[in-house]
C-alpha cells in the first residue's frame, strides 16, 4: 500500500496540481507581457495588439525554457509537473492560431502528440510524462477551444 502511495498517488497529484500552478504562472507572463505592450504601445486602440505574434512568441520561449530544465538534476516528476505548462500554452496557441479550421486544428494536435509521444518513449521517460501530456491536451482543449 505504501509503495502505491508513494510511487503512483504522490506524482499525480504533484502533476496535477503543480502542474496547474505552473500553466497559471505561464498565463500570467503572457498577460503581463500583453497588457504591458498594450499600454506601451497601443494606449489608444487595445484591439490592434498583435496577440497571435505575443501568444506565439510566448509559446516558443517557454518551450526553450523547458528544454533548459529538461537538462537539470530535478527529478522526472518535478520534469514532468513544469513540462505541463509550456504544452498547455502550445496547445492553446496552436488551437486559437487557427480556431477557425479545427480539422487543421485536430490534425496539427494529433502530430504534436504523435511525435511528443514518440521522443517520451525514445527518451525512455517515466509514465508521468505521459500524464502531464494527456493533462496539457485536456487543459489547453479546455482553455481554447471555442465551445
Amino acid at each position: 500500500m505504501k509503495t502505491w502511495f508513494k510511487t503512483i498517488f504522490i506524482p499525480t497529484i504533484c502533476i496535477l496540481l503543480g502542474g496547474i500552478f505552473i500553466v497559471a504562472i505561464a498565463w500570467m507572463i503572457y498577460l503581463g507581457i500583453y497588457l504591458s505592450l498594450e499600454a506601451l504601445f497601443y494606449p489608444t486602440n487595445p484591439q490592434a495588439v498583435p496577440a497571435d505574434y505575443i501568444r506565439i512568441v510566448c509559446a516558443v520561449l517557454f518551450i526553450l525554457s523547458y528544454l533548459f530544465i529538461l537538462r537539470s538534476h530535478a527529478s522526472q516528476t518535478m520534469k514532468a509537473m513544469i513540462f505541463v505548462g509550456p504544452l498547455t500554452t502550445l496547445v492553446i496557441t496552436l488551437i486559437l492560431s487557427f480556431y477557425t479550421h479545427l480539422i487543421l486544428v485536430s490534425i496539427l494536435l494529433a502530430v504534436m502528440v504523435i511525435l511528443i509521444l514518440g521522443l517520451i518513449r525514445h527518451y525512455k521517460r517515466g509514465w508521468v510524462f505521459y500524464l502531464a501530456t494527456l493533462y496539457s491536451l485536456l487543459l489547453g482543449v479546455a482553455y481554447a477551444l471555442p465551445w
